[in-house]
């Protein structure tokens, strides 16, 4: 023989719930990742790999063939746990089941679908249904329900064998087993249905059995016959064509109870599992059999599984089963598939700058659509995870973002499938080249302006894909030592003038900064120089030096000056007031001189005084509420507005120096006059200015009750200038309005 006994455990251990079958699920999926990891390229190979997907409930003996006009399997029937028989119609599309709504054929409970077979000429699905010693009758599936066809014909039975024979457009049943009292006995009758009727044909041949394998070897134009049961498994394998049966093997399928399917493209039939001992799969190629030679084992034992060949996909599909014992009933789907996967695409090399984005994607074919696809991308051999910019580990496209250098490298995506002892298959290699732009410069060196002895410091800021350095150079030429972002001269000589540059580099690339200028002039160097307005006639002139020098400022009513201030105290720092003298023009530049005399002088520039007056008048904020003030409630708050209705500025301080409500001054709570009062120093680009805090009143002194209207009245000065002894100028307000 042939077969091979296998480890009858497995079966029984198996899992038979939903749970447990999800647990299997993870444990499967994590050991196919893991063999990713260690496994060597595979190659062509058949195998047997499980397809995940919701179906009918755990069963064995459904009966099931293929529906070539709608391209898809149906499956009926079948016993559920509890030895239950259960007549659901279900349909395979090779991806997913789907239950038929349709009513089911018998109404005894003892009936069970028996035998399914497909009449190719009438495109018919037509099934024998039989409980064991009644009820035998005949049905077709039309649209939504399966219809009687017929009650007279084979005897009531069990497990007989059933198929299409297309060279006489005849469905031949043979054998099967009924009851009597406790004795089974076996059947060895053929019989064949026309369409209308059941004609028994009685013809020397295999001896009474059941549970037999009958298929139709479209190839040979024969009717297939092996294996089955009548006290002790058959070993025949018999063929029938032309009217009688013809013994093919004595070595053959010495099993009953074998799921058996008929591979059209390959002319073989098909057998797996059955009883005693769950066998080897076999094949039958019209002479001999043989092992199929799969690959990896994967499918679990079971015998009286449903299995029939699907062309669309070129697969074996095998649904339920049961373990000899029939301790463990299951539901799940596996197919019998050629696994010759091919990358097309395959990923392709690519090349991405520091920071951006790489995508890796690759597509496989010669791979059925239902194989449930496992997928993990690798970098030079080593597997990869999600996270640190990676994205789409296990999945066929891979995205690198952002992108470092490394994450340069030879990168292959591994494929895996349900069958953790097939694979993995790696796609050819693709390059990943990440390259850096030279570093850039954000922060530029300033140029410079220095007396002798003092300290200068040159800055540049960069960015780059690596490690950062520096050189810098004076003049073109690289300064030994000055290799940080920041170059200081501690003590300048007049040697230092001259330009100044930073070559910055990071291993990708270099890149120059601008040129700095640096001058050490010989003599005092203004660093900054500013005016402002100290009244309309009046101008303060002050200035910032480098080193300590005494200024003046030589000023006139033309660019040819004419007149110049006394030199200011010798320092880095000063003003001079000087004013224009009813002058209707003013040009003025400063001149300064060192205890060397050595001389800088500025440009001439022009100065334009402001022109004009300012029209200022007051606006009282009437009071909302009372405060607590002497007294609670006591306290009338008034608001001080002034307001300019002219465009020239006040440069002097601005003040109420008298004010009354209702004939009462306004006091601070401890009840001290409070006046004169500061509205602001200045007011210069702006229109108006508020007085803070608001003037207060005590209502108690003005005598005046709520709701009654009082007076506001006052003077506003301000003055001309900021400067001492400046002049000034008085406004009379008043204002009416009502008390909260």
């Amino acid at each position: 023989m042939f077969h091979t006994a296998r480890d009858r455990g497995r079966a029984s251990a198996a899992p038979s719930s939903p749970r447990g079958r999800v647990t299997l699920l993870a444990g499967a999926i994590a050991a196919i990742l893991l063999s990713m990891t260690c496994a060597g390229p595979a190659v062509a190979q058949d195998s047997w790999v499980e397809v995940t997907t919701p179906g009918p409930s755990p069963r064995y003996d459904a009966v099931a063939c293929y529906d070539p006009d709608l391209q898809r399997i149906v499956l009926v029937g079948g016993f559920v746990v509890g030895n239950i028989p259960n007549l659901e119609t279900w349909v395979w599309d090779g991806l997913a089941w789907t239950q038929l709504a349709v009513s089911p054929p018998g109404v005894h409970f003892a009936v069970s679908a028996e035998a399914l077979a497909y009449d190719r000429a009438r495109g018919r699905l037509v099934l024998f249904a039989s409980g064991w010693t009644a009820n035998a009758s005949t049905w077709e599936l039309e649209g939504n329900a399966w219809v009687w066809k017929a009650d007279l014909g084979p005897a009531p039975r069990h497990n007989p064998g059933m198929a299409y024979d297309s060279d006489r457009n005849r469905i031949v049943l043979f054998g099967g087993n009924s009851r009597s009292g406790t004795t089974t006995y076996p059947f060895g009758d053929l019989w064949e249905w026309d369409g209308v009727q059941w004609t028994d044909v009685t013809v020397a041949g295999p001896d009474p059995r059941y549970s037999p394998v009958l298929q139709y070897d479209s190839a040979r134009q024969t009717l297939f016959m092996a294996g089955g049961s009548h006290q002790i498994p058959s070993p025949t394998t018999w063929g029938f064509s032309a009217g009688s049966w013809t013994l093919l093997s004595y070595v053959g399928a010495y099993q009953h109870n074998l799921s058996s399917a008929y591979d059209d493209l390959r002319s073989r039939v098909i057998v797996s599992g059955g009883l005693p001992d769950m066998g080897e799969p076999q094949q039958w190629n019209g002479s001999s059999w043989s092992p199929i030679g799969l690959v990896g084992d994967g499918l679990p034992a079971r015998a009286r599984g449903a299995m029939v060949y699907f062309p669309p996909f070129d697969q074996t599909m095998i649904f339920g089963g049961a373990s000899d014992n029939y301790a463990t009933i299951r539901g799940d789907t596996w197919v019998l598939s050629r696994i010759d996967p091919a990358f097309d695409p395959a990923p392709q090399s690519a090349t991405g700058l520091h920071g951006g984005t790489i995508t890796l994607t690759a597509g496989v074919v010669n791979l059925p659509p239902n194989v449930v696809r496992y997928w993990r991308w690798q970098k030079d051999g080593v597997p990869l995870s999600d996270g640190n910019g990676v994205a789409g580990a296990t999945t066929s496209t891979l995205r690198l973002e952002p992108l470092t250098t490394a994450m340069s490298g030879t990168y292959e995506l591994a494929l895996q499938v349900s069958n953790p002892s097939l694979g993995p298959w790696i796609s050819p290699p693709a390059q990943v080249s990440v390259t850096c732009p030279p570093p850039t410069i954000g922060v530029e060196p300033l140029d410079e302006i220095a007396v002798e002895g003092a300290a200068v410091t040159f800055t540049v800021g960069a960015t780059g894909c690596g490690t950062l350095s520096y050189q810098w150079r004076k003049n073109s030429i690289a300064i030994p030592g000055a290799t940080q972002a920041m170059y200081t001269i501690p003590s300048i000589a007049p040697g230092d003038a001259g330009t100044y540059q930073a070559q910055v580099s990071d291993g990708f690339g270099s890149v120059l900064s601008r040129v700095a200028l640096l001058n050490v002039p010989p003599g005092p160097v203004f660093q900054s120089i500013s005016t402002r307005f100290v009244s309309a006639q009046d101008a303060v002139f002050s200035w910032i030096l480098l080193s300590p020098a005494r200024c003046a400022v030589e000023y006139g009513g033309t660019a040819a000056l004419g007149q110049t201030t006394a030199l200011s105290p010798e320092g880095v720092t000063g003003e001079i007031v000087v004013s224009r003298g009813g002058r209707a023009r003013f040009f003025y530049r400063l001149r300064a001189i060192d205890d060397l005399n050595q001389v800088a002088i500025t440009p001439i520039r022009e100065l334009v005084f402001p022109s004009g007056a300012p029209r200022l008048s007051v606006v009282a904020v009437p009071p909302r509420s009372r405060i607590d003030w002497i007294s609670p409630g006591d306290g009338i708050p008034v608001g001080i507005v002034v307001q300019n209705a002219a465009s020239a500025p006040v440069f002097g301080r601005i003040e109420i120096v008298a004010a009354t409500l209702a004939n009462a001054p306004p006091r601070d709570p401890s009840g001290a006059l409070v006046l004169p009062r500061i509205v602001a120093p200045s007011l210069q680009g702006l229109s108006s200015v508020r007085m803070v805090p608001d003037l207060v009143f005590s209502r108690s002194e003005m005598g005046a009750p709520g709701g009654a209207m009082v007076v506001l009245s006052g003077t506003l000065r301000w003055y001309a200038s900021s400067l001492p002894g400046s002049a000034f100028q008085d406004v009379r307000f008043s204002h009416r309005f009502r008390l909260p």
